[in-house]
């Protein structure tokens, strides 16, 4: 992940000095929720932030990256009252989502300086899965002696679709509500997020 944000923020700041006076950088943060196909039991409503550079080619397109990042605790169900001689195992998980994203929007300019715009893209997915596992079954007793922390990744492809509605302020400022929803190679919806949206040009 230290390798991707490296690159991430070299390209960024490669674009930025290229682009300058038409480059949108905007933050997000908001609710992230998994979508019902995940392997996940019992999932919570997560946390969500993002970061967008967003390269502006006229006044109906704009084109760019994104960085989402959501944080998402889940409850093992299944696996309670598994028997372990030392104490219960521990239900909780956690899954941490990377998206990292290329996009292409389409812009639709509103009455007021309100700006609606969506799009689509594609990008790359990184999951860390943190969950409690019971280890060394004994046959005599039926139980298992313990358990340890499980520390999973997977990656994949991404597909998100992408949407903002924002007012502008003196042709450098912009808030307003932003979301998207994150589709994978099969097309199922691995998760979305919603929330406010701070925008700058630089």
């Amino acid at each position: 992940m230290r390798k991707l944000l490296t690159i991430a923020g070299l390209l960024f700041c490669t674009i930025g000095e290229l682009l300058a006076q038409n480059l949108d950088l905007h933050f997000n943060l908001g609710y992230f929720t998994i979508g019902d196909q995940r392997a996940i039991e019992l999932p919570s409503v997560g946390i969500n932030a993002n970061l967008g550079f967003f390269y502006q080619l006229n006044n109906q397109w704009s084109m760019g990256v994104s960085l989402n990042r959501s944080w998402n605790n889940y409850y093992r169900e299944s696996m309670a009252g598994t028997p372990i001689m030392v104490m219960p195992l521990p239900l909780e998980g956690t899954l941490t989502s990377d998206h990292f994203s290329f996009m292409v929007n389409r812009k639709i300019a509103l009455p007021f300086s309100i700006l609606l715009e969506g799009g689509v893209g594609i990008g790359m997915f990184v999951d860390r899965n943190n969950y409690y596992a019971p280890v060394y079954f004994n046959e005599d007793k039926q139980e298992y002696r313990g358990f340890f922390l499980i520390d999973e990744y997977s990656q994949g492809i991404t597909f998100p679709a992408q949407f903002s509605l924002r007012k502008e302020f003196y042709n450098k400022w912009s808030i307003g509500i932003q979301g998207a929803v994150y589709y994978d190679q099969f097309f199922k919806r691995r998760g979305k997020y919603f929330g406010p949206r701070l925008g700058f040009y630089l």
